[in-house]
């Protein structure tokens, strides 16, 4: 299998290299629009790119990788902002759906806010098959997650977040990897860990050890596949 691995942020992309780089040879990717490596994972060929925070350069690595290295699987792995009360630091979750919502169409088009056309809700789920095998063999619980191009920490967004769409964790990227995938018809997965309660102090202090204790589930995920 193809696998292209976005990683949003410093902290991600090197924390994913460093668990891999003294077992594997990792290449650098040339004349690539973004920092990009790939290596052989068993029976799997890895590429991962760096694309930097934000919906839009998720959107355009996907793309990327997908056009130039013919993936078949998105691999959405980072850090994400915990919603609700009961959500810890470091705990780490398989995403079900995503909500993008700051999207709105609703005062021009019968649809609700947060309703992306082409979509019967304002959830657009991730395929089943991989949630399914990744929550019965890693014992990772499901989430719904908000994306959007912010970083959250206003209580009231948090509320509305939390009671309207039952979002429990947020972040700024997996939306767009999500559309690019089903534009382009192959599969998806997000691996999330909280590195924050919405509060930007604490993603700061933590996003280092957060991520690397995601990037040692990203073997099991392999191994899986």
């Amino acid at each position: 299998m193809k696998i292209g691995v976005i990683l949003a942020t410093e902290e991600e992309f090197t924390s994913f290299v460093n668990e891999y780089k003294n077992e594997y040879e990792i290449k650098a990717i040339k004349d690539f629009p973004f920092e990009a490596i790939s290596f052989i994972y068993k029976n799997h060929d890895i590429y991962a790119a760096y694309s930097n925070i934000g919906i839009i350069n998720s959107t355009l690595a996907s793309q990327c990788l997908i056009d130039r290295c013919n993936i078949n699987l998105i691999l959405n792995v980072g850090a994400c902002g915990g919603l609700k009360e009961n959500i810890k630091k470091n705990e780490i979750f398989i995403v079900e759906n995503v909500v993008y919502y700051d999207f709105d169409l609703s005062l021009i088009d019968n649809i609700k806010k947060a309703q992306y056309p082409g979509f019967n809700s304002e959830f657009i789920p991730l395929p089943n098959k991989y949630l399914s095998l990744i929550e019965n063999n890693l014992s990772l619980k499901r989430m719904n997650c908000a994306s959007g191009d912010k970083f959250i920490s206003d209580k009231e967004l948090i509320t509305h977040l939390v009671n309207d769409f039952n979002c429990s964790i947020c972040d700024m990227e997996i939306i767009g990897e999500t559309l690019a995938a089903y534009k382009n018809k192959i599969d998806i997965i997000s691996l999330k860990v909280v590195s924050d309660n919405a509060s930007a102090s604490e993603y700061e202090s933590n996003a280092l050890s957060s991520n690397e204790k995601l990037m040692k589930e990203t073997r099991k995920i392999f191994d899986l596949l």
